[in-house]
């Protein structure tokens, strides 16, 4: 966490900057000075934790005007609010599997 802090700071990011792409790009830099928690796996929880008070945004949704891609969306939101599980770094369930 303290890694991530540090790095916000150094781009000038806030918390309310850590979209999937910021993410990316904090992983990518990391992978350039260390050997370990390289995934974005790692950050999983922390960013659960952020989006679900309100301070990261959600992960961007792209949905089509299907009937089953607006359920699939609906159940998604349903799981990250409710049930507090989530697609750590922005990767939305999909219709297509």
């Amino acid at each position: 966490m303290a890694h991530l802090s540090r790095w916000l700071g150094e781009q000038r990011l806030t918390g309310g900057d850590l979209t999937g792409e910021v993410v990316e790009r904090f992983l990518v830099d990391r992978r350039r000075q260390y050997r370990k928690r390289l995934s974005g796996r790692a950050l999983g929880s922390l960013l659960v934790y952020l989006r679900g008070i309100g301070a990261a945004p959600e992960p961007a949704v792209q949905v089509s005007g299907s009937e089953v891609a607006l359920l699939v969306d609906r159940y998604r939101r349903y799981l990250v609010h409710e049930r507090g599980a989530g697609c750590s770094l922005g990767t939305p369930l999909s219709a297509d599997g």
